[in-house]
């Protein structure tokens, strides 16, 4: 019994003969052979350029499809969508959408007026004749008291 991945003793080695034949062989190759068959997605990169063109003129990837499905290519909407944009991203033609960054969607907010600062509020307690330095002591927990005494 002979084991897998080795020889036999005749095996060992090739006539010059068979080289020259295999040469000759290689050098008379033509190009490869088309595949038989194309998948849908080859379909319509093979087609990308009438598809671009009749979308120029204002046809929809869902027209376009129907075209296919009425000339014995079974294609849906969403594979005739998916591969025209594969093929424009690998051209490059096609513009990439601009991410919204997460805060784009929040409205701004305004600056905070000097009057609403904790470190205003002394001074506007005083314009309206409150006492700011009795107001802004430390309570008994080491924190200043910045309400207004009459609103508590």
């Amino acid at each position: 019994m002979v084991r897998r991945g080795t020889t036999r003793p005749e095996d060992t080695g090739v006539s010059e003969d068979a080289v020259d034949k295999v040469a000759t062989a290689l050098a008379n190759l033509g190009d490869p052979p088309k595949k038989a068959r194309l998948t849908k997605t080859d379909a319509v990169a093979h087609l990308y350029d009438s598809i671009a063109a009749l979308k120029a003129r204002g046809w929809t990837l869902a027209q376009i499809a129907q075209v296919f499905r009425d000339n014995g290519v079974n294609v849906t909407d969403a594979t005739v969508r998916k591969a025209f944009s594969d093929v424009e991203k690998a051209r490059g033609n096609k513009p990439k959408k601009a991410r919204r960054s997460h805060a784009a969607g929040r409205t701004p907010v305004p600056a905070a007026s000097p009057a609403a600062t904790p470190a205003s509020v002394p001074q506007e307690r005083a314009r309206q004749g409150g006492n700011a330095s009795q107001e802004n002591q430390p309570n008994a927990s080491g924190f200043s008291a910045l309400l207004d005494p009459s609103s508590v």
